[in-house]
């Protein structure tokens, strides 16, 4: 007496949804793991510029620093001809002998900075 029923088959709509869900499920999980990984390049670029900006700072001041010893450098050759001309004049001795101090201090530093750039 019973009419017949087809078996009862799921709609296809709902299978492809589940299986889009899961697709779905596994790109989030996938967009997790991926952040820390994001978030680690971008840390490591923003250290690279730092890296360089740090670099041409240093490089800024050894570079003045190497202008102030150049000049230094001209001052007491200036002195050293002068003396040359007039004898051993005690001023001039005094005034090379405070640049020639002068000097030392600006090549220990140079040499400091220079040290210092390579340990960063």
């Amino acid at each position: 007496h019973h009419r017949y029923q087809p078996p009862h088959r799921p709609q296809l709509g709902v299978k492809d949804h589940s299986i889009l869900q899961q697709e779905k499920e596994k790109e989030k999980g996938m967009d997790v793991s991926l952040q820390p990984i994001m978030q680690g390049i971008q840390d490591l670029k923003m250290q690279i510029v730092d890296i360089g900006k740090n670099t041409q700072i240093t490089e800024k001041g050894t570079e003045n620093i190497e202008k102030k010893m150049e000049n230094i450098e001209k001052r007491i050759e200036n002195i050293e001809k002068r003396t040359e001309k007039t004898g051993e004049n005690v001023e001039n001795i005094q005034q090379m002998n405070s640049l020639k101090l002068e000097l030392k201090k600006l090549k220990k530093k140079k040499t400091y900075k220079e040290t210092r750039r390579w340990e960063k």
